[in-house]
């Protein structure tokens, strides 16, 4: 994420994710293929969680960092808890497929877009309109930001949407 961003990262494992469960869909019961869906999950699986998404957050919440980390990590645990009610209700009606079905479409069509509308990376503390970033060398206003306001910002919707969905 360092290196080539994290909304470029961010994709790249999502639609690597969105295929591999995918092939979990189609599994026909080959131990092998279990085995490489397996790992390849194991190895695409990091590059969508919090430690990828940790950057974006520090870059764009300097006086509240730590509450913004916080509640980001806290998103992984509220979207699934959010949406284990779905995949339940699709592996009841059409089996582990339609689970894993689901599981593709939840990253495709909402974690995918949440990543490339919403996540923007910021290396460097700057002001930027949804108000939440500031200068450390000029600071504008109180220096600890409201909770409100910062579950309000554009980026932090974004972020949220983005970790909830994958």
């Amino acid at each position: 994420a360092d290196r080539f961003g994290t909304k470029r990262v961010a994709l790249v494992f999502a639609v690597l994710m969105a295929l591999t469960f995918i092939g979990k869909s189609q599994q026909n019961g080959s131990y092998l293929l279990f085995l490489i869906l397996s790992a390849l999950f194991g190895t695409v699986a990091p590059g969508c969680s919090g430690l990828i998404f940790s950057r974006a957050v520090s870059g764009w919440f300097h006086k509240a960092r730590g509450r913004a980390l916080g509640l980001m990590s806290a998103g992984a645990s509220i979207g699934a808890l959010l949406f284990t009610p779905v995949v339940a209700w699709m592996i009841d009606r059409h089996g582990f497929a339609g689970g894993f079905a689901a599981l593709a479409c939840l990253v495709l069509a909402v974690g995918m877009p949440a990543i490339a509308w919403g996540l923007d990376d910021r290396d460097e503390p700057a002001r930027h309109d949804s108000g939440v970033s500031e200068p450390t060398t000029q600071p504008v206003g109180p220096a600890r930001r409201r909770l409100g306001e910062i579950l309000r910002s554009r980026a932090f919707i974004a972020l949220a949407v983005a970790v909830f969905a994958l």
